[in-house]
């Protein structure tokens, strides 16, 4: 198997290498969201404990 028929996928290449890009992007972006909740969620936490202690 040569590089070139690797990357024509058997005719499929758009659609493949399309898919794995789009797929790595939204995992990109889920990986964003989470760790943006994830500290939002302890400076929450923070503020209420902070509350707490007043």
């Amino acid at each position: 198997m040569s590089w070139s028929e690797f990357w024509s996928a058997g005719g499929y290449a758009t659609y493949l290498w399309a898919s794995y890009g789009l797929t790595a992007l939204l995992l990109a972006i889920e990986a964003v969201m989470l760790v943006r909740r994830s500290r939002a969620v302890h400076r929450r936490l923070h503020e209420m404990q902070a509350m707490e202690g007043d």
